[in-house]
C-alpha cells in the first residue's frame, strides 16, 4: 500500500523582463510581491527562469543569480528549479568545447542562484536563433549529414560532462519533453538521449501539457521517467495536436496547442496523473507552470489551483489497491 501523502507544490515566479533585444531583471518589490501572494496561499517552494548567456544581458549573471537567490531566501522560499536555455550540442564537425563551456558556466550560476535543478530542452543547437524556425533548420541539417544517433551521442558526450560539474556542486540536469516542438524531445528520442547519457544525476522534466498536446500519455511519460523525474511543468489544454498529420518533423508551438491551463481546465486525465506519481514514489516538487498576475485575483487564482490539487489527490489515491 502507497503512503497517503500530499505533495509539496510550487509555482513559477517571474524575474526578468524581455523587450524582445535585452534582458533586464525585475525589480525586486515586484519579486517580493509575486512572493507574498504565494506565501499567503501556503505555498514555500518556487520555479525561476530567465538567467542565461542566450541573448543579451542588462546585468552581471553571476551578481544577478546571488541577488534573485537571497531575495527568494529571505522571503522564506526554496527554488525548486532554474529554467535554463543553452545549446547541448554545436555542429558536429565543430569543436564541442564552446558549448560545454556554456554548460559549465550555467552550472555555476544556478549553484549561485541556489536551486537543485537545472530545467532545460534536449535538443537545442548552438548559434544565434531569432527564431524556432533556426533551431529546427540547424537539427535537421545536422541530422542529414551525420545522422540522430550520432547528434544524440554527440549532445551525450556533452551533457556527461556536465553532470559531473552538475554532481560536484550536488546539482542535477532535468531535460524536458517538448514534443515535436522541439528537436530530441519527444517520447521516442528523450528517452533515448537520457539513457545513453547514463548519469544518475541527469533525468527528466515532465511537462504534462507538452505531452499531451500531441497525444502522449502525461501518466506514461512519469512511469517512463520513473526514479528519474526530477521536476514537473504541470498545466492543461485540449490536446489539439493528438492524431494530426503535420507536414514536417517539427511544428512551432502556439496558444492555441500549448495552452497551458490551469489544472482540470482541459483534457489531462489528472487522477491518473496523480496515480502515476505516487506509483513512482516521487518526492519532488509538483510545479505548476502556468501565468498568474499578482493583483486582487492573484491569491484567489492560487487557491483554487491548490484547492484543486489536494482534492485530485485524495480521489487518486482511491484509485491505488
Amino acid at each position: 500500500m502507497i503512503e497517503k501523502r500530499k505533495f509539496n507544490l510550487s509555482f513559477p515566479v517571474e524575474i526578468i523582463n524581455w523587450n524582445g533585444r535585452i534582458i533586464h531583471l525585475k525589480p525586486e518589490r515586484e519579486i517580493a510581491a509575486q512572493l507574498e501572494l504565494l506565501a499567503a496561499a501556503g505555498i514555500s517552494s518556487v520555479m525561476v527562469a530567465g538567467l542565461h548567456r542566450e541573448e543579451p544581458l542588462a546585468f552581471d549573471l553571476s551578481k544577478a543569480a546571488v541577488r534573485i537567490g537571497k531575495i527568494i531566501r529571505h522571503h522564506g522560499f526554496e527554488i525548486s528549479s532554474h529554467h535554463c536555455l543553452l545549446p547541448v550540442f554545436a555542429p558536429l564537425a565543430d569543436s564541442q568545447a564552446p558549448v560545454r563551456q556554456i554548460m559549465e558556466e550555467t552550472v555555476r550560476f544556478c549553484h549561485q542562484l541556489g536551486t537543485g535543478t537545472m530545467v532545460f530542452h534536449p535538443g537545442r543547437i548552438s548559434g544565434r536563433h531569432l527564431d524556432v524556425q533556426s533551431i529546427f533548420a540547424g537539427f535537421e541539417k545536422e541530422a542529414a549529414a551525420h545522422g540522430v544517433t550520432r547528434i544524440i551521442e554527440t549532445a551525450a558526450e556533452n551533457l556527461r560532462e556536465m553532470a559531473e560539474k552538475a554532481a560536484a556542486a550536488e546539482m542535477r540536469i532535468a531535460l524536458e519533453n517538448v514534443g515535436r516542438f522541439e528537436p530530441l524531445a519527444d517520447i521516442n528520442l528523450l528517452p533515448e538521449l537520457i539513457k545513453t547519457v547514463d548519469r544518475s544525476n541527469v533525468g527528466f522534466c515532465v511537462d504534462s501539457g507538452h505531452a499531451h498536446a500531441f497525444g502522449e500519455a502525461v501518466p506514461q511519460w512519469i512511469k517512463l521517467a520513473g526514479k528519474k523525474l526530477f521536476e514537473t511543468h504541470f498545466h492543461d489544454n485540449h490536446a489539439a495536436l493528438a492524431g494530426v498529420a503535420l507536414p514536417g518533423q517539427f511544428i512551432q508551438s502556439s496558444k492555441y496547442f500549448d495552452q497551458h491551463l490551469f489544472p482540470g481546465d482541459g483534457t489531462i486525465p489528472w487522477e491518473e496523473t496523480i496515480k502515476a506519481l505516487l506509483e513512482i514514489n516521487y518526492s519532488g516538487a509538483v510545479t505548476f507552470e502556468v501565468s498568474v498576475k499578482p493583483d486582487l485575483e492573484a491569491l484567489h487564482q492560487y487557491r483554487k489551483i491548490i484547492g484543486w490539487w489536494r482534492k485530485a489527490e485524495i480521489e487518486a489515491q482511491k484509485l491505488i489497491a
